[in-house]
């Protein structure tokens, strides 16, 4: 803690006594210093300590009868206190008196007279970094995994490339950071490194030695002996490549790399770069909307696309719901959608992929709503039905629909031929069926109107019309 005055003073010759008092249940005072003038000025300071009454008497007087000079706010003394429970203490400066200047004349000074702090013990981080399982395919470890061993080898044979690792922490706080070493495999040894970070940022390097055979040397026939050529220039050695960024999964860890052959970007994406973990990596950029895919693999069923969750930073699959004449990605609302009422959260498995879906009571058990990305980026939800496979723009008038409810048959009455289940209920067909009646009114309408006008002509044509009237010539 330091003590800090203000004054209008050029000078300071000597100050005390400062009485500063403290709470001992929670503080042990354990020394103090002066903070201004040199060391042979700061000989005669003083600190005296009263434990029981938790007090701290400070004293000073300039040593040759002269002064040290000051200027505005001043730092004046550095008091040290050690904590010896949890609490809230108070530090209070109970009299300040006996400053004077180079003249010996009274200063007056101005303190921050109390301060307050808190003692909180400190949270504990777990320091474990150690796997609860390490696993090669193909190959196995040699010695078997233990995890308090860090130094692995295992065999691969002449036409391997790559060896997937997949390594699970021991401590749930703790994380594997990095996978480095295990692809682009070349004959003899190959080192890969594991790392494992704790809560705390202690990390743990676990060591695998990856020995590939060399190809056996196909003999040759003895060369009739040719002019010496002459010597060639030493190529200069290429760098090592550097390994594809690797990123944690729920199932393993995969890594970020080019689309393999055959393979092509969905239809509106093109291809780009960007920065992960300060290493160039490939990405799938829309031509449309801020939507980037990303191609990760593992050697497993589920290499493919992912993107990014803005919300969680987590990798999902990349999946598309179709329509005719447009197809529409799958993607997670931001804390910016509201879900619409009375829709719970769930799981849609479609083709063996799980995406976020929704689910509601009011509704048949194949309803589900989903949220779609069409191709120009525009972000909503639709209602999908597993079913009849349609897909169609949610309206939240939908949910107001009932469920009928079943007829009780009379017992007297004879047995019903078997007939087929009716279709559920499509807004759009039954928007049809509305304009019809109303255009078949219309029709009706028209007819009487027709009827009626021909039924007043044939009325007046009964009527005996007068004879028209003579004219002389």
């Amino acid at each position: 803690m330091v003590m800090q005055f203000s004054s209008d003073a050029d000078s300071l010759a000597s100050f005390g006594d400062i009485k500063i008092s403290y709470n001992p249940n929670y503080f042990t005072f354990s020394g103090a210093s002066l903070l201004i003038g040199t060391d042979k000025k700061k000989e005669p300071f003083r600190a005296e300590d009263s434990q029981p009454a938790g007090t701290v008497t400070l004293f000073w007087a300039d040593p040759d009868g002269e002064y040290i000079p000051i200027e505005g706010n001043n730092s004046l003394v550095s008091l040290s206190f050690k904590s010896k429970d949890e609490g809230k203490g108070i530090f209070e400066i109970l009299s300040a008196t006996g400053f004077s200047d180079k003249d010996l004349q009274k200063i007056h000074v101005s303190f921050e007279t109390e301060l307050e702090i808190e003692v909180k013990k400190p949270v504990q981080k777990s320091n474990n970094n150690s796997l609860q399982s390490l696993q090669v395919s193909p190959g196995t470890l040699q010695p078997t995994f233990n995890p308090s061993v860090q130094s692995y080898t295992m065999t691969v044979s002449q036409d391997t490339t790559k060896v997937s690792v997949s390594a699970v922490p021991a401590d749930s706080t703790a994380s594997v950071t990095s996978i480095s070493g295990n692809s682009k495999l070349v004959p003899g040894n190959n080192t890969i490194k594991v790392v494992v970070t704790a809560e705390n940022g202690e990390t743990r390097t676990y060591t695998i030695v990856a020995k590939k055979p060399a190809a056996a040397p196909t003999p040759e026939v003895t060369p009739t002996p040719e002019a010496t050529p002459t010597p060639e220039a030493t190529p200069t050695p290429e760098p090592t490549p550097t390994p594809p960024v690797t990123v944690i999964l729920p199932d393993g860890p995969y890594q970020i790399v080019e689309v393999p052959q055959g393979v092509h970007p969905p239809e509106g994406f093109y291809r780009s770069v960007e920065q992960i973990d300060g290493q160039m990596v490939p990405v799938y950029k829309s031509m449309r909307a801020d939507f980037t895919l990303y191609y990760l693999y593992r050697d497993s069923v589920d290499d493919g696309f992912y993107y990014r969750d803005s919300k969680s930073g987590e990798y999902l699959p990349y999946l598309t719901l179709s329509v005719p004449a447009q197809t529409l990605t799958v993607v997670t609302p931001d804390e910016s959608v509201t879900i619409p009422d009375s829709w719970t959260p769930t799981v849609l498995t479609l083709d063996g992929k799980k995406l976020p879906a929704w689910k509601t009571s009011q509704l048949t058990e194949s309803v589900y709503l989903v949220y779609l990305m069409d191709s120009n980026g525009n972000q909503s939800f639709y209602r999908y039905d597993t079913q009849s496979q349609m897909l169609l723009p949610y309206d939240i008038e939908e949910v107001k629909e009932t469920k009928p409810t079943e007829a009780i048959t009379p017992s007297m009455a004879p047995e019903p031929s078997e007939e087929p289940e009716p279709a559920k209920a499509n807004p759009w067909a039954l928007a049809t069926a509305v304009m019809g009646l109303i255009c078949l009114a219309l029709v009706g309408v028209l007819i009487w109107q027709g009827s009626r006008g021909r039924r007043d002509i044939g009325e007046d044509d009964d009527q005996v019309l007068p004879p028209p009237p003579i004219k002389r010539i």
